[in-house]
């Protein structure tokens, strides 16, 4: 059934109207009716009450955890005018993975970090990173001597988000040895 179908009067009135609305993990719909209904409704009820801001609402948030079919019925002094429903899908959340090439680099050097499991991806921060969006993207360390961790936000064909986090140990280059040209295994050789 579609989406403007909901809750239209069929009779010698304007037809109701419909909004739905989605957030990032799942998908949230808004009810609500509007137009010139004829006569105007007086009440509203919608079944099942479970996951609804108001069951009692014309315009209720639904926040359901699985899919679930909802039916609106508006009245006018307790005579049903209208009474329809829709069936709301939700979605699963992507499982996001987070990886990087090397666990430990050596500063002047650098290593890939990898996400996979949703369409699109947002690393954050994004200092030190060659790209702050995409699938991959190469950190480069600015300073040494802790772990620089980043969080992924990868994002599925639905809309659906979820997140994951890597981290890079980065060691020092040691002590009294001059690198030029050549990148240090961190084992005080060159």
């Amino acid at each position: 059934q579609s989406a403007s179908s909901i809750c239209s009067y069929t009779g010698n009135a304007t037809p109701a109207g419909w909004n739905g609305t989605s957030t990032t993990s799942t998908y949230r719909p808004r009810f609500y009716l509007t137009g010139n209904i004829a006569p105007v409704p007086s009440a509203y009820s919608w079944i099942p009450t479970t996951s609804l801001s108001s069951s009692t609402a014309s315009n209720p948030t639904a926040s359901p955890t699985a899919n679930t079919s909802y039916t609106c019925t508006a009245t006018v002094n307790g005579c049903p005018i209208v009474s329809n429903s829709v069936a709301i899908t939700v979605n699963a959340l992507p499982s996001i993975s987070a990886s990087s090439a090397s666990a430990t680099i050596c500063m002047g050097t650098n290593t890939g970090l990898t996400a996979t499991g949703g369409s699109t991806y947002a690393w954050s921060p994004s200092t030190n990173l060659s790209a702050g969006t995409g699938a991959t993207t190469t950190f480069t360390p600015s300073a040494s001597g802790n772990n620089q961790s980043y969080t992924v936000t990868g994002t599925d064909i639905n809309g659906c988000t979820s997140t994951a986090q890597v981290s890079v140990n980065v060691l020092g280059v040691p002590a009294g040895i001059s690198v030029t040209g050549t990148t240090p295994n961190c084992n005080n050789t060159v």
